[in-house]
């Protein structure tokens, strides 16, 4: 049975920790640590006990006992939900899929456009998931700063302001350009839409652009202070002359006695290179995936219209 994780669970949730492993699934700011978590159990049970927060958990039961639990909602808007937390028994693997369509069900009532999820790399989840008719988007790699390691600067300075709301339209224009095609076959494919699906690594997560002489822009960057270091995103136009290598120092000055962070995509080579350059080494691989959602329209009716 697939159902929402009800108050009544909570005691069934610590003999669950016993019985599963690690996390399956990672939004942004679990995929950022060294190690997948294990099932926190405390938290769950908080999520049980709530008003609200339960709506967003989903369990797979069997003879009273948990198999899996899943935290599924949306990402920053309302066309992109995501799957932030999976944890499972190894015996309820086999029935993922059909947790997985309960989502993505729930995320088609909500007006969602897209599911996504990130798996670790090779995860036997993949196979369930690409049975629930989730496709690989792309891969990305998990890079890290270690503390107290010197960053390498290079390039001129950066004349980096602070994002403005009347920069997101030229913020997507720079992420179609920035972007490879093949990247952008199941992504956000509208301003709207990827401004929905915008990761956040934190609450907290300063954004600053580089203007072009166009009056476009011509490289982003955003920081966030998490449990696992300094978080680092950056974007620069491939036509752009702005430094990288810059942008990434930019991004890790102040951050001394803390390691810094960083995702990449495997398609952006360039962005990878500034970050070995810069001093960063590749610690693991993940495989994010995305579901098309059928939205529900009204149902048609017939109307008498008059023509003059």
């Amino acid at each position: 049975m697939i159902r929402h994780l009800h108050p009544t669970d909570s005691v069934l949730l610590i003999p669950f920790r016993q019985a599963t492993g690690r996390a399956q699934a990672f939004a942004l700011s679990r995929a950022l640590e060294s190690h997948d978590p294990a099932f926190p159990v405390v938290r769950y049970v908080c999520v049980a006990l709530s008003l609200r927060a339960w709506q967003s958990c989903w369990v797979m039961t069997d003879r009273g006992r948990i198999g899996a639990v899943v935290r599924a909602g949306r990402r920053s808007g309302p066309s992109a939900w995501e799957v932030r937390d999976l944890y499972l028994v190894p015996d309820a693997l086999d029935r993922c899929s059909d947790l997985f369509e309960e989502i993505c069900v729930q995320a088609g009532r909500d007006g969602a456009r897209r599911v996504f999820m990130r798996l670790a790399a090779g995860s036997d989840v993949l196979p369930q998931a690409r049975a629930a008719g989730f496709v690989p988007w792309f891969s990305e790699t998990l890079y890290r700063l270690r503390a107290g390691a010197n960053a390498s600067a290079g390039g001129a300075p950066l004349k980096l302001r602070t994002r403005l709301d009347t920069d997101d339209m030229p913020l997507f224009r720079l992420y179609c350009a920035a972007v490879p095609a093949s990247y952008r076959t199941y992504g956000p494919a509208t301003e709207g839409e990827w401004s929905d699906a915008h990761e956040r690594a934190a609450r907290d997560q300063p954004e600053w652009v580089v203007d072009d002489d166009a009056g476009g822009i011509a490289a982003w960057l955003s920081t966030a202070e998490t449990g696992s270091g300094r978080y680092v995103a950056v974007r620069v136009h491939p036509e752009a002359d702005v430094s990288l290598e810059a942008l990434v120092q930019a991004g890790v000055d102040g951050a001394e006695g803390k390691s810094s962070v960083a995702l990449v995509p495997s398609a952006d080579t360039t962005s990878a290179a500034a970050l070995e350059q810069t001093g960063f080494t590749a610690e693991r691989e993940f495989d994010v995936l995305v579901r098309p959602v059928a939205v529900p329209v009204a149902e048609a009716r017939r109307a008498v219209a008059p023509v003059a």
